[in-house]
């Protein structure tokens, strides 16, 4: 599902989904149920830390980084290993990969670089 999908149901920004998923902020406590319901799961597997780890792939994520490092990655291999990453190296990546493949590319990176690298 993509950060704007979920954030259009939750009537939310996507911004606010991407902050969740680095990490940075955390949903608010009222959104739980809709989530619940959007997940199918119950809200007690959302609060949950063991049944949230479960569903990180180390496979998935070794095998991105690996793609992107090697420079074949695109705005879909950095979108896959964001929430990995600190924000500069999110702006630096996103940076070269709107070299190589253009500044259309943005359009799929905005949620997750920083305000100053959009700017740029």
């Amino acid at each position: 599902m993509y950060q704007m999908s979920l954030a259009d149901q939750l009537d939310i920004s996507y911004q606010a989904v991407s902050n969740w998923e680095r990490g940075e902020s955390m949903p608010d406590i009222s959104k739980l149920p809709q989530l619940a319901h959007i997940f199918d799961v119950r809200i007690d597997d959302i609060l949950d830390e063991s049944k949230r780890a479960e569903s990180y792939n180390p496979a998935l994520f070794t095998e991105s980084q690996k793609i992107f490092s090697e420079g074949y990655g695109g705005a879909a291999e950095l979108l896959a290993i964001s929430s990995f990453l600190s924000k500069p190296t999110i702006d630096a990546c996103a940076k070269e990969i709107i070299e190589r493949e253009g500044k259309g590319v943005i359009v799929f990176l905005t949620s997750v670089m920083s305000e100053n690298a959009i700017d740029e």
